[in-house]
């Protein structure tokens, strides 16, 4: 009898460390490796469930799109070892003044997004330009005896009932063009697509 309850407290003991290492396994391809931060292919599901819910409750949806102004000449001049540490940085920097239903994520190279769940644009602004400021505020240490500053550009885009955007690549895509249109109008700053 102690022998079959040890080896069913083995079994059980197997079946909980599988299901730890598959839930592992399953942050870890969702995480971006270099930031720590929710990667693209977290987004691209969380913003599904987002434009579901904002539907469903009738509430708004805000996307930051973040793009880092000039980060080639940071990789260029300083290299890219002081682009990967300006990268985990600003997302640093992104996550702790986040709000907790916030959805922070890197899109790719130095770009990041932002969804803000029942925020509309006015207080979307008003987030979007707190991360602005604070990045821009931030020295960033990348050597022992050399910090940089970083500006960022920010596309804003919403989703509501009175909004002409109602899909997620809507959404996706008048963020995307707003952070350019926020690059073209000289950086540094948040434009709201129209």
């Amino acid at each position: 009898m102690g022998t079959q309850f040890l080896q069913h407290l083995s079994a059980v003991s197997a079946c909980i460390e599988n299901g730890r290492l598959q839930e592992n396994i399953k942050q870890v391809g969702l995480l971006d490796p270099l930031t720590g931060i929710n990667n693209r292919r977290f987004f691209d599901q969380r913003i599904e469930e987002e434009v579901t819910l904002s539907h469903r409750n009738k509430t708004p949806l805000s996307c930051l799109f973040i793009d880092l102004d000039h980060f080639k000449s940071i990789n260029d001049t300083h290299g890219h070892q002081a682009g990967d540490i300006v990268l985990k940085e600003v997302a640093k920097v992104l996550a702790d003044i986040m709000r907790t239903s916030d959805a922070l994520a890197r899109y790719g190279g130095e770009e990041s997004v932002i969804l803000l769940s029942n925020t509309d644009q006015t207080a979307s602004y008003e987030i979007a330009e707190r991360f602005r400021k604070r990045v821009e505020e931030t020295p960033f240490k990348i050597s022992a005896n050399k910090t940089i500053s970083v500006t960022m550009s920010i596309g804003l885009a919403l989703l509501a009932q009175q909004s002409d955007i109602k899909t997620t690549q809507q959404l996706v895509n008048a963020a995307d063009q707003a952070v350019y249109a926020a690059k073209v109008a000289g950086r540094n700053r948040v434009y709201i697509a129209s």
